[in-house]
């Protein structure tokens, strides 16, 4: 029996199909083919680890029917998380047509079939033949693979910016980049003010409230939400005032993440400045940052605010505490259970219009997001469902996972002490699984190394 290889592949390229397992099989090769057994309502996971457990490479024929195609997506991502475990296969993508290689693909080497075929097979046959799957130059040609997909998805975001049709989301990770706290060092911080002011007639307990919120947040393990909704309900009328002096405790630092996102507000001749900016945050970092700059912009955090021409629309939509000014009472912030939940159930409010215009109407860069709002996983997954055509508009950064790090912190559980290369297939799969569900709601994925990659990414969008 000859080495067994599975072609999944679109309906549309059976023609492709039928020519390549010709051509496989006269190499000896045993070859099944996607299409032809699969039907509605199979389980994706059973068919592959049973149905065809002795497979031991996967052909990915890539096209645009393949792209389109939701059960191969549901498909794929089962054979790759085996290859991430290491209980085979091997993926070996096969480009037949232009079109955008999927991302989840993009650090494999890809045979490129669409201009000649007898070369190309014969080098998918003598890769399939030699039978190794992770030497030293292998390596080499996913990383070259990494580096090429990450420049054509920069290509694409330019070009969307040369129209004028770019918009950066901003998160936490924007805000933190310039010492603003992280979310647990934030409500810790508000819990110490609280137990400070609350506890001011014990006089051991001032020195020691910093301590004590530290003690409360790690060992009750309340959710962080609960939490704020107690304090906003405790604090009254001081509440946002509390947040914003809270915000600001520590003087932000220069940032470089920062400056790379106001060097795509500022107009140029020869291109339009960039759409807008839809911000999580609640600082004022990026307006100082182009009031510096003498870059005309316009926070707008309620219903009702409208930028002037040529004003840069900056939308918080979670609210907005400028640091040199009083809270608008008339605006609340989302930061407390209540709040999000009139977010989550009003599909008309201002903010969840704003997000999902810019959704339709623009491709989206996500920075320093993590996607676990559960509402703008929601809205994400709306604008997903209207796009006729169903292609992934938008793109978000993601830090890869340390292989060695995690080695380092499974060594800490004597059944968990494996080698480095377990850890590799376990941070494999997590990243396999996490880009699965971003595509899932239309992004895709940029990795980078470190967070200190993104800025210069972002500075490469506005000087091209």
């Amino acid at each position: 029996m000859g080495t067994q290889v599975f072609v999944i592949h679109s309906e549309a390229d059976a023609v492709f199909v039928d020519r390549l397992a010709a051509r496989l099989r006269a190499a000896d090769l045993e070859v099944w083919a996607g299409s032809e057994t699969a039907s509605v309502g199979d389980n994706v996971i059973d068919r592959v680890t049973r149905g065809f457990e002795d497979i031991r490479f996967v052909v990915a024929v890539i096209s645009r029917g393949f792209i389109g195609s939701t059960w191969i997506a549901h498909e794929m991502s089962t054979w790759m998380l085996k290859e991430a475990l290491g209980t085979r296969p091997v993926i070996l993508p096969v480009l037949i047509e232009e079109c955008d290689v999927p991302s989840f693909l993009a650090d494999h080497r890809c045979f490129d079939f669409r201009d000649s075929f007898d070369g190309p097979a014969d080098g998918l046959i003598e890769r399939i033949a030699g039978g190794k799957t992770d030497d030293l130059a292998w390596a080499t040609e996913r990383s070259s693979c990494l580096c090429e997909n990450v420049d054509r998805q920069l290509d694409l975001i330019t070009e969307a910016f040369d129209r004028g049709k770019l918009v950066i989301f901003c998160g936490a990770g924007v805000s933190m980049s310039a010492g603003i706290p992280g979310w647990k060092v934030f409500l810790r911080g508000l819990l110490s003010d609280f137990f400070d002011q609350t506890g001011k007639s014990w006089a051991a307990l001032e020195q020691r409230s910093s301590s004590l919120a530290k003690v409360y947040q790690e060992y009750f393990d309340l959710s962080p939400i609960i939490v704020a909704q107690y304090l906003k309900n405790s604090l009254g009328s001081d509440f946002q005032r509390t947040v914003r002096d809270a915000l600001y405790a520590n003087a932000p630092r220069p940032s470089p993440l920062i400056d790379s996102i106001c060097e795509l507000c500022r107009p140029q001749r020869e291109r339009r400045a960039l759409g807008s900016i839809v911000n999580f945050n609640f600082d004022d970092l990026i307006e100082q940052n182009l009031e510096a700059n003498k870059i005309r912009h316009q926070a707008i955090f309620k219903e009702g605010q409208r930028p002037a021409p040529f004003e840069l629309p900056i939308y918080h939509v979670h609210g907005y505490l400028p640091r040199a000014a009083e809270p608008d009472p008339t605006a609340d912030i989302v930061f407390s259970e209540d709040a999000y939940h009139s977010k989550f159930i009003d599909p008309f409010s201002w903010s969840n219009l704003t997000q999902l215009n810019q959704l339709h109407q623009s491709t989206c860069l996500f920075i320093g997001l993590g996607l676990t709002d559960p509402n703008l996983r929601r809205l994400l997954d709306v604008a997903m469902r209207k796009e006729p055509d169903k292609r992934i508009n938008h793109f978000i950064f993601k830090k890869r996972y340390d292989a060695e790090d995690l080695a380092r912190h499974m060594a800490r559980w004597e059944d968990l002490r494996q080698s480095e290369e377990h850890a590799r297939k376990m941070v494999r799969m997590a990243e396999i699984l996490e880009e699965r569900d971003c595509n899932n709601l239309g992004l895709n994925v940029i990795w980078v190394d470190e967070f200190d990659d993104i800025p210069p990414l972002v500075s490469r969008i506005a000087s091209e």
